[in-house]
């Protein structure tokens, strides 16, 4: 056995005499090395790495070893194999497409198979011959639920803090945005940065908001329903209105609210009256529309000298209640109808007749119409 050692060193020093020590290099890298020495792949990939060697003294093999890195990181040199025979086969292999390549494949990689993997041929016991290259893995952003908001509601004057956590390799970025292209409360068209704070909430900072989270090999995204509870915010379409005695007249008021209003928390009152229900004269009407809107009509039919005055519109949800005025003035000419694009005097049915379907579609297109106007 010495002998046999003797022999090969002797035979190792003999080829370097003669110029010819073994060169290690690896040719050929899936993925392609994006340096002279860095390999990224993304995780759950093959890698493969071709080392070919020249000149190699007949004594010797191809080597293939592993440099990892503990959590302290303290180096730690595992060995993967010799020509062709694997440690671990279930994690790396040896091909040999050509007579002098070794081509190590690491199988399925994951984060814990990164770190410097080295090709070598020890030609003495002091010299060795070896090419080396670095692997990097890649891991595509992932949202972590336990940390990441989803839908939720808050009384408006509240704070809110919406999270959106992520991991990733590299470290992926985050962006927030609203759906629609509404600004960010108090920060623009788009924030970066994991956690989006909002102050001093406001019934318009409702909606959806979009964190989406990007690295170089992916992105994901998580949306989020903010709901607002407030009290009804109520708008006059006309404060102030006019009609001849014996016309029809609409006084009209249109309001958001969330909760929405029960319908004992609506009414209209002037004086110490309160209209509520409809009678023979006096029609009330409520007509929910979208996004917690409402609207809210007093209808009057042959208006007499005590109908002029002032009127509040009362709307009322669990959060509170708001009043808004309109005022009914005599006019010595008859107004058309708002609702019905004509005047109406004289005790004229306008639901009877060829008229209904007709008098119907304005109803509900100006019911639209003031649903519209809310909005904007």
């Amino acid at each position: 056995m010495h002998a046999f050692f003797l022999v090969g060193i002797l035979a190792a020093l003999f080829c370097s005499a003669r110029g010819q020590d073994p060169t290690v290099t690896i040719k050929l890298t899936e993925p392609a090395s994006i340096s002279n020495v860095l390999i990224e792949a993304e995780r759950d990939q093959d890698v493969t790495l071709d080392c070919y060697v020249e000149n190699l003294p007949a004594t010797t093999t191809p080597r293939w070893q592993w440099v990892t890195y503990d959590s302290n990181g303290k180096a730690q040199t595992k060995k993967i194999s010799q020509d062709t025979a694997i440690e671990d086969n279930t994690k790396h292999s040896i091909e040999k497409p050509t007579e002098f390549t070794w081509r190590l494949r690491v199988k399925a990689i994951q984060v814990s198979d990164e770190g410097n993997y080295t090709c070598y041929v020890q030609t003495t016991l002091q010299n060795r011959k070896f090419d080396n290259r670095t692997i990097s893995v890649l891991v595509p952003p992932s949202l972590d639920p336990a940390k990441t908001s989803t839908d939720t509601t808050v009384d408006a004057g509240e704070s809110v803090d919406l999270m959106c956590n992520a991991s990733g390799r590299p470290t992926p970025t985050i962006e927030w945005t609203r759906l629609g292209g509404a600004l960010l409360p108090g920060k623009g068209p788009r924030y970066s940065g994991s956690t989006l704070s909002i102050s001093n909430i406001q019934p318009q900072d409702r909606g959806k908001y979009r964190c989406t989270v990007v690295n170089q090999i992916g992105s994901t995204r998580q949306e989020i329903e903010l709901g607002v509870r407030f009290e009804p915010i109520v708008t006059a379409v006309n404060p102030v209105v006019y009609q001849k005695k014996g016309c029809l007249i609409e006084l009209q008021c249109l309001a958001e609210s969330n909760p929405f209003p029960r319908e004992e928390g609506l009414s209209w009152i002037k004086d110490s009256t309160t209209y509520s229900v409809s009678t023979s004269r006096y029609e009330v009407r409520a007509m929910r529309g979208a996004f917690s809107r409402l609207s809210y009509d007093l209808i009057i039919s042959e208006v007499r000298s005590e109908d002029f005055g002032t009127y509040q519109c009362r709307i009322r949800n669990s959060i509170g209640t708001t009043l808004r005025q309109v005022t009914l003035i005599e006019s010595d000419e008859a107004q058309p109808s708002f609702k019905f694009g004509r005047t109406i005097c004289g005790g004229e049915n306008i639901y009877s007749g060829s008229g209904q379907i007709f008098i119907s579609a304005l109803i509900l297109l100006s019911s639209l119409v003031l649903s519209l106007n809310l909005s904007s």
